[in-house]
């Protein structure tokens, strides 16, 4: 027994394909478009990324140039100065602006959208007719 789509089915059926098509090629489209408007937008954050690790530089280099200044400083005091409370202090501060820290902020994976993959052997577009 065989089936087979009447004029009107098949006109409708041509009518799907070719705006499934044209839907299809426009979801395409608009993907490189977002593509293209993500990678801008990561080449941005990145930018801003790198300005504030230049910041971070600036200021560990600092920190590190100040620590030095006070190690030295506390260095050249006496045996019984370092021993006292005062001395001990002093040292306490000297450590925390040798032991200071900053955080990075580390690269920006840039995300990649999925290439569509649509068949487009579906039913609509199949045989006009079965056996």
């Amino acid at each position: 027994m065989a089936f087979k789509l009447t004029k009107d089915e098949e006109k409708k059926r041509t009518e799907l394909i070719d705006r499934l098509r044209t839907e299809l090629a426009k979801i395409e489209d608009q993907q490189k478009i977002t593509q293209v408007a993500i990678d801008d937008a990561i080449g941005e954050f990145q930018a801003v990324v790198e300005k504030y690790q230049e910041a971070l530089e600036d200021a560990k280099g600092f920190c590190d140039d100040v620590a030095a200044r006070f190690r030295d400083e506390f260095d050249d005091k006496s045996d019984a100065w370092k021993e006292s409370d005062k001395g001990q202090e002093a040292e306490q501060f000297v450590s925390v602006w040798e032991d200071a820290s900053f955080e990075e902020v580390g690269d920006v994976e840039k995300p990649e959208l999925e290439e569509l993959e649509i068949e487009e052997d579906h039913a609509i577009s199949g045989a006009s007719s079965c056996s």
